[in-house]
């Protein structure tokens, strides 16, 4: 009997619901691998016995036996964190893993790119019709920028954040770039940036940090 027999759902599913309801273990992993890759000079990280620390500090913690992290889950642990750090991917060895299946926890949990614009749009108050369209009025810009440096962030690809405002992907790569570019140089920009991603509460840790990392690095 398969697991999807066992439980009514598949991995992915129950990882992604597991995941959901339990974002700590998240943050616990990649605390626990940091520590084991940066301070302890490990070139290559066992996933499972992070995920062993994790349900042992989780007891130590809560007394309870009834924390569990399925087994099943500790590939897709790995996969999540290679999707926010790929550059760590020689650290961990997974079997059979297609390019596409990298992003397959991200992409299943985060909202659809249609739902970032009209967040976006929402925000600044602007008609998504005139997004989509030629016009260039200087606010209409502005949210096209922040709109293609979100979407990024959640790590669509640049082809898709361009179709969705009737723009190829070099024109997505110029308004992320100019969003990034401005984020380094405008206090005013960065906080109607971090304002958005406020607006995505699911996702703010994570939205902050890549944030971070990406307009000190990229610009």
């Amino acid at each position: 009997m398969n697991y999807r027999q066992q439980s009514g759902k598949s991995i992915q599913e129950a990882f992604v619901e597991f995941h959901e309801a339990n974002p700590e273990v998240y943050n616990y992993f990649k605390k626990y691998f940091f520590h084991l890759h940066d301070r302890k000079g490990w070139e290559q990280v066992s996933a499972k016995l992070i995920v062993e620390h994790i349900r042992w500090e989780a007891l130590m913690m809560t007394k309870s036996p009834d924390f569990k992290i399925d087994n099943n889950f500790t590939a897709h642990y790995v996969r999540l964190f290679l999707s926010d750090y790929p550059e760590y991917d020689y650290c961990f060895k997974l079997r059979s893993i297609k390019p596409d299946m990298i992003n397959n926890c991200t992409a299943q949990m985060r909202p659809s790119i249609s739902d970032i614009l009209t967040q976006i749009c929402d925000v600044h108050k602007v008609p998504m019709i005139y997004i989509k369209s030629g016009k260039r009025k200087k606010e209409y810009v502005r949210v096209r920028q922040q709109y293609c440096l979100i979407a990024s962030l959640f790590k669509y690809g640049l082809e898709t954040i361009g179709a969705e405002i009737n723009r190829d992907h070099s024109t997505a790569i110029h308004n992320r770039n100019n969003a990034l570019k401005f984020c380094n140089s405008e206090a005013d920009y960065l906080y109607e940036v971090k304002i958005i991603i406020n607006d995505f509460p699911k996702y703010k840790s994570i939205l902050l940090e890549r944030l971070s990392g990406y307009y000190k690095s990229d610009v």
